[in-house]
């Protein structure tokens, strides 16, 4: 299964890959995800056909470790990053199969990214309020730091 970013990928390595990636999505979306923050998602059809999708969060959150849901969000926002990152080097490189299983790992864990997301702040209108908040907070601060500068340097 050893296989490197500069070799051609065969099929056996292609599928070993899409394998553990399906494996990795399933694990976080349903194992992961509940255990260490509280949250679950899912889709799941009606009798007439229609697409439903469910998102959970636990109400009481004290029971889950601080450092648990750092490492579960900063592996959940970094892992998309990754990928992202891959899928540039294939396309730069030309290598088109490892391309293939880069998308398919950017899409695995974009989705879990979104669904706990989804998850986390409800609505996209809770999302918009919270980086809105925080954009806001991070100029204050950034204005905040320029202006002690200036005072700094007067005294100076």
């Amino acid at each position: 299964m050893a296989a490197s970013f500069d070799s051609k990928l065969n099929i056996s390595q292609g599928q070993g890959f899409l394998t553990l990636l399906s494996i990795d999505f399933w694990t976080v979306k349903n194992i992961t995800g509940r255990l260490l923050v509280g949250l679950r998602w899912w889709n799941f059809v009606d009798a007439e056909g229609n697409n439903h999708w469910r998102y959970e969060s636990a109400k009481d959150t004290s029971r889950f470790d601080v450092l648990e849901r750092r490492i579960f969000w900063g592996a959940l926002v970094a892992a998309p990053a990754v990928w992202m990152m891959l899928v540039c080097i294939a396309f730069v490189t030309l290598k088109w199969e490892w391309m293939v299983v880069a998308i398919m790992g950017l899409l695995m864990n974009g989705a879990n990214l979104y669904g706990y997301l989804r998850c986390r702040w409800g609505t996209t209108n809770e999302f918009t309020n919270y980086v809105s908040k925080m954009a806001f907070f991070s100029v204050l601060s950034k204005s905040d730091e320029a202006q002690s500068n200036r005072q700094l340097s007067q005294i100076v």
